[in-house]
This record gives C-alpha cells, sequence and structure tokens, in this order.
C-alpha cells in the first residue's frame, strides 16, 4: 500500500501541467491520518508512511528539494 500510494504521488507530480496539477489533487483525495506544515514542507501521515513536500505545486518545487517519504519499515526515498 506505501509504494502504490509513493508511486501514485510520483505519478501525479510528473503529469502534472500548469493547466492542471494533479499532484495537488493527489494529495487531497488521500485520506491521511495527519497533516500539518512546519519547517517550510507540508507533512502527511498514513499508517506509519510519512510524505513531505516543499510545495503543492510540481513547478514550485527545487530540484535540490524534492518531495520525499518514509516507509513505516524506516526506508526512504524521494522523487
Amino acid at each position: 500500500m506505501e509504494l502504490d500510494l509513493f508511486y501514485a504521488l510520483k505519478d501525479a507530480f510528473e503529469i502534472s501541467t500548469p493547466a492542471h496539477n494533479h499532484f495537488s489533487d493527489a494529495l487531497k483525495s488521500v485520506s491521511w491520518d495527519a497533516v500539518f506544515y512546519a519547517d517550510g514542507e507540508h507533512h502527511f501521515y498514513k499508517s506509519g508512511f510519512t510524505f513531505t513536500t516543499p510545495s503543492f505545486d510540481p513547478f514550485e518545487v527545487s530540484r535540490n528539494w524534492m518531495p520525499s517519504a518514509i516507509f513505516s519499515d524506516g526506508s526512504c526515498i524521494e522523487f
């Protein structure tokens, strides 16, 4: 489930256009357990899975600060 969620968010990020932000839609479509903003990032939690992104807009995200995830097993990955 966690890996599927990560790839769904990554796919939405990659197919977003200035006219349609699929990434924002995907983030909003998930029933997150907790959501908050701190330290310049949006944090999303669901059953041990943590997803962070500096922006809901893929065109505002710097290649030096990409969305990332921490899985319940402790492994980490970023876009």
